[in-house]
């Protein structure tokens, strides 16, 4: 199977979520087990001091909305 060809960054969407309860590795694991599971995910950076998920996505695949349900399905709630 040859690896799939790269996705232009016109078409990539930044996407930051605050996460208030995040706060140790464990929660930083089921996050990031939650979100790299989607296929539209295309790079996951967490900043445990502010709470924050930086996530790269392709919106064709994928939407903010679908990962907050993600992230809510691992009780931990996502600020608005």
């Amino acid at each position: 199977m040859s690896p799939s060809p790269p996705r232009p960054a016109s078409t990539l969407r930044d996407v930051r979520l605050r996460v208030p309860a995040m706060d140790c590795a464990d929660e930083v694991a089921l996050v990031r087990s939650a979100v790299e599971t989607d296929a539209g995910v295309v790079a996951v950076a967490f900043d445990l001091v502010h709470a924050r998920v930086d996530l790269t996505i392709d919106p064709a695949l994928t939407s903010e909305t679908k990962l907050r349900e993600a992230i809510a399905k691992t009780g931990l709630a996502v600020e608005a």
